[in-house]
């Protein structure tokens, strides 16, 4: 197992999709404005790349700061992880002078980054009907290391040589628990988002000079592999494999020459499931936790909504646009499915406690139409440059606080 050291760095590339409906992702911004129609140009066919960097979470609706990127569920305790392998029957791995101790407690810092594309396209079918799809395809890495605190050095009394030592406690703790490298990788396909779509689209009705409106529902199909259960942070793109249903509505008017407005609102549910997963013997982390068996998972629901403004034609083709965008996930509920006479039970309360989250992000855009400047009836696609910036003005919670840069094109015929 590679040494930990004072740096520290977590590493995520991603191929992934960035879709309207797939909003339940607590690791990175997964949405974008709405598919905008004509009513000569019902059909979609667009296209995006991004790419994702943060080091930090929020974990407190009152807005009291951020932690590091890997301390999301928490601190990392080494007496605690320690205490989880005894309760599973294994011998403790602490040296007996450290035994004592009450807790051990380490920092960790760090950094993740993503790039990614997505395809998606969708199909009118005629009486205010179409299909889509959107399908991406994800490579995921990351590695993590640990900090020795000062704290810790003083209530060990190292000498010299001692930090080296220290390590190598910390490393045999993370190989019984199953972690024989800090570092993983998976390259895998993500979740299919299947769906059928009604919408109208109108001119100069209510007042507006154009009004789109849709409703949608839709289903994700997950087509990666299981969980890594060997990443000790293991950020997903897929919903943990759970399949989802999804109900979704948005309204994009141009109330005048050049301005448009609109919102997107959500609601996913992944469906329950039953899988091997990590879950904690005593009171150590969740990712570090010394059981892994069948668990029953119920994720809780996620709504999403995000309003919008869109000005066109500011110079040469060129326009901005705007949007903040609000999530929210109820608590997941969890369930140790294995037989009842394995020993010890899942201590899961501390898991569905902090399976809930919310976040907020605010998104600002440049926009290069190329239809602006065409005189007759030829298609032509528009262009963007979207940043997505995370914010906590409203309340953000137990959500990793990550910015995204993403550009692409949209093509309606």
């Amino acid at each position: 197992m590679k040494r930990a050291s004072n740096s520290i760095y977590y590493l995520v590339f991603c191929w992934s999709t960035l879709c309207l409906a797939e909003i339940d992702n607590q690791f990175f911004p997964v949405f974008d404005f709405p598919y905008q129609h004509t009513i000569n140009r019902r059909s979609v066919l667009h296209g995006d790349l991004f790419v994702v960097t943060g080091h930090e979470c929020y974990v407190d609706l009152k807005g009291n700061g951020t932690v590091p990127l890997p301390e999301l569920f928490g601190k990392y305790d080494l007496v605690q992880a320690a205490s989880a392998l005894v309760r599973m029957g294994k011998p403790n791995p602490l040296p007996t002078a450290w035994q004592p101790f009450g807790s051990l407690v380490w920092d960790m810092r760090g950094k993740l980054h993503a790039q990614g594309l997505w395809f998606g396209y969708e199909q009118y079918l005629g009486r205010d009907v179409s299909i889509g799809l959107r399908l991406p395809l994800m490579q995921v890495s990351n590695q993590l290391e640990f900090i020795l605190p000062n704290q810790l050095r003083q209530t060990l009394a190292l000498g010299v040589g001692g930090d080296q030592n220290v390590y190598r406690v910390l490393n045999s703790v993370n190989q019984a628990l199953g972690f024989n490298s800090y570092q993983s990788q998976q390259v895998a396909l993500g979740d299919l988002d299947l769906y059928l779509r009604w919408g109208t689209v109108q001119d100069y009705r209510h007042k507006c000079r154009h009004i789109d409106f849709s409703v949608m529902l839709g289903g994700l199909i997950p087509l990666a592999g299981g969980v890594d259960l060997n990443a000790p942070f293991p950020t997903t793109f897929t919903g943990y494999n759970h399949r989802a249903i999804y109900f979704q509505s948005d309204l994009n008017c141009e109330l005048k020459d050049y301005w448009r407005g609109g919102f997107w609102f959500n609601i996913t549910k992944r469906l329950s499931r039953t899988q091997l997963r990590r879950m904690p013997a005593g009171q150590e982390l969740p990712q570090f936790g010394a059981i892994v068996g069948e668990a029953f998972v119920d994720p809780g629901l996620t709504v999403g909504f995000s309003p919008y403004v869109w000005m066109e034609e500011l110079r040469d083709n060129l326009g901005v646009r705007g949007a903040i965008t609000f999530l929210w996930h109820e608590k997941d509920y969890w369930r140790d499915q294995r037989p009842p006479n394995l020993a010890p039970p899942a201590q899961l309360a501390e898991v569905i406690k902090l399976s809930g989250w919310q976040a907020e992000y605010v998104t600002v855009g440049l926009v290069y139409d190329l239809q602006q400047a065409q005189e007759g009836d030829a298609a032509l696609p528009y262009f963007y440059l979207d940043l997505d910036i995370p914010t906590s003005s409203f309340g953000a919670d137990r959500v990793a606080k990550t910015f995204r840069v993403s550009g692409g094109f949209e093509f309606n015929f």
